[in-house]
């Protein structure tokens, strides 16, 4: 299937969301890509495809768990 194929269906599809900082967080964007089996080629799901404010958050967590996993010995 292609990209076009699954334009409409969204709202009957599974809608995957980000993993930040030990959370499902949803995405400030509203895009999205398509989830493949790889096999087949269905699309069974929508991933957010993040933007630069996703970016900020997963890398303001990374900093925070830094700072404590690197104290550990």
């Amino acid at each position: 299937m292609d990209a076009l194929s699954y334009i409409g269906m969204g709202s009957m599809m599974k809608r995957l969301e980000q993993w930040i900082n030990g959370h499902s967080t949803p995405s400030h964007s509203d895009e999205t890509l398509p989830v493949s089996n790889p096999a087949t080629g269905h699309v069974y799901a929508l991933c957010p495809k993040g933007d630069i404010r996703d970016l900020n958050d997963a890398l303001a967590a990374a900093n925070l768990a830094f700072t404590s996993w690197s104290m550990l010995k």
